[in-house]
């Protein structure tokens, strides 16, 4: 038996493992919903049902921030076949000017939100046409 051939057989020997794991799955996923429910029933009675809440929310928000964040690098890559990460430097650049729009130039917090959409919004635009479009 050549070393290729006990290489092949290795990892044959671990795709076969990797597939009982797999067809474990549900109950597995079970388990651990299982655990949740408990371990979160647990918290709310133990006082912690303002925490849990906020967790709660936070956990939310968060997922629909990276679901929002997908959404755009899947229709961008639908669009262009081309995967492009430049969109959280935009959305960074958009929240800065939000930031210096409220503390530098004392707007209010809402006026801040709505002139940093519009800036970044033309500066999107106006990167499209001159960078992205001759190409």
């Amino acid at each position: 038996m050549t070393a290729t051939d006990s290489a092949n057989e290795a990892l044959g020997k671990g795709y076969s493992a990797l597939s009982r794991i797999g067809a474990q799955r549900a109950w597995t996923l079970g388990g651990l919903v299982v655990a949740l429910v408990a371990f979160s029933i647990y918290a709310i009675v133990n006082g912690g049902r303002v925490l849990f809440v906020q967790r709660l929310i936070d956990g939310l928000s968060n997922g629909f921030i990276y679901s929002a964040m997908a959404l755009a690098l899947v229709l961008i890559y639908k669009a262009t076949t081309v995967v492009n990460f430049a969109q959280g430097e935009m959305a960074m650049f958009g929240a800065f000017l939000c930031y210096v729009f409220d503390t530098s130039l004392g707007l209010p917090t809402w006026l801040a939100i709505i002139a940093g959409m519009a800036v970044s919004a033309l500066a999107a635009a106006g990167i499209e046409r001159v960078l992205i479009r001759p190409f």
